[in-house]
């Protein structure tokens, strides 16, 4: 068990210094493009043909590609966090896989998802039978009193 232990804590030591990794260098490129558009957005040519009351009106119209870098550099910063934590899960579980844990992370896992699969609707824990939403949709159609008769056999064809 001691053992066990010793091997979790030098995944999860592994797996969380990934993911500095990766945020690092995806907050770092964002950093650098955030940088980039708003050096680009200060000497831009759109500052000398306006006057400085009008700059600011003026400038999502001039600057496109500077208000582009700059969106999609604030946008990467979630995506890179995003990636970072698919990257950390993958050498943790490669991790496990390698050193052989497997077989002491199953039941953790097993329990984890019977208790989520017993807090679900029975519709969502046997899955959903095309041919019963189908007819239960049509009955619901043809109870409807405010549809007319073109509405209804319609909506028969169509489903």
């Amino acid at each position: 068990m001691n053992e066990n232990l010793k091997l979790f804590t030098s995944i999860a030591g592994k797996s969380f210094f990934s993911w500095l990794k990766a945020v690092l260098i995806g907050v770092t490129l964002s950093l650098v493009g955030i940088i980039t558009a708003l050096i680009i957005r200060g000497t831009s040519s759109v500052q000398d043909n306006v006057s400085n009351d009008t700059y600011l009106a003026a400038a999502p119209v001039g600057d496109v590609w500077s208000n582009l870098l700059l969106i999609v550099s604030i946008v990467l910063v979630v995506i890179y966090i995003m990636l970072a934590n698919k990257y950390a899960l993958q050498s943790s579980i490669y991790l496990i896989w390698e050193n052989k844990l497997a077989d002491f992370v199953e039941p953790l896992v097993a329990k984890g998802f019977k208790q989520i699969s017993s807090k679900q609707p029975d519709w969502l824990r046997y899955g959903i039978d095309g041919v019963t939403v189908k007819t239960r949709l049509l009955d619901e159609i043809r109870k409807d009193a405010n549809a007319n008769k073109i509405q209804k056999k319609g909506a028969g064809l169509w489903v």
